[in-house]
């Protein structure tokens, strides 16, 4: 096979995984690991997000946490006495939890499968 036919073959093959993608987005399917606190489901042949019970309140409390000023350091021991791991299990750290608590949670309500946008 020539360079050029390759090369027009991997932008095709790129553009249908994107159009993929795109789809499954504007659906709510979610497509990666789960965040901290969720877990991933299947409903109706799709992957959506559900709340982890053995994280999911600890996750709530960490973002009480931090509506009432405390400190991103301050969360992270709370939370490490408090049992919160990783998904690998270590011990969430400060750019973790950043990012843990940046996250849109406005879109779960607890009833429904979540769509949390990143």
């Amino acid at each position: 096979m020539s360079t050029q036919a390759l090369s027009h073959y991997f932008k095709y093959v790129s553009a249908l995984a994107r159009q993929a993608q795109k789809e499954k987005r504007a659906t709510g399917e979610i497509m990666n690991m789960a965040p901290l606190g969720f877990l991933n489901a299947h409903q109706d042949g799709r992957s959506i997000l559900i709340p982890d019970p053995a994280t999911y309140p600890l996750v709530q409390e960490a973002l009480a946490l931090r509506r009432k000023g405390y400190t991103l350091e301050k969360i992270c021991r709370v939370m490490k006495r408090r049992g919160l791991r990783t998904k690998r299990g270590q011990v969430v750290g400060i750019a973790t939890m950043d990012r843990l608590l940046k996250r849109d949670y406005s879109s779960f309500d607890g009833s429904s499968p979540a769509r949390i946008s990143t």
